[in-house]
């Protein structure tokens, strides 16, 4: 296998740290879709990820899982001889161990979104006229 320059990873780790790293790879809005899809399943193929995914165009969800497969937290598996190629995907190891932090994620995101939403209209709301 090729050896890959990744000190321009690692200088930006430097810079920003390991969880805005993180965060900026896991905020793509398909990744959480992927996720939900691989979570309890062996392995789905691309296009019944592609079905269930509801809205993702065949780009982006190429993509996400180009990234989520470069960062460790999916396996791809190509099926050799098919006709059609297929290929199928997983969780790795890595990724599963993410799962129970974006579940816990979502459910602070679940009970704290109206009070988000609250001080968004407060803070968007226009400003009351000052008497003179």
């Amino acid at each position: 296998m090729a050896s890959v320059d990744v000190s321009p990873l690692v200088s930006l780790r430097t810079e920003v740290g390991p969880l805005q790293e993180i965060l900026a790879s896991i905020s793509n809005k398909w990744v959480a879709t992927v996720f939900d899809l691989l979570t309890g399943t062996t392995e789905l193929s691309y296009g019944e990820l592609h079905r269930r995914s509801k809205g993702a165009s065949r780009k982006m969800l190429s993509a996400t899982l180009r990234d989520l497969v470069r960062d460790g937290l999916v396996q791809r598996r190509p099926e050799t001889g098919s006709v059609p190629n297929r290929v199928y995907y997983r969780l790795s190891e890595l990724g599963r161990s993410l799962v129970a932090t974006l579940d816990g994620l979502r459910e602070w995101a679940d009970n704290h979104m109206e009070l988000i939403d609250e001080a968004r209209r407060t803070y968007y709301a226009p400003a009351e006229p000052r008497s003179r």
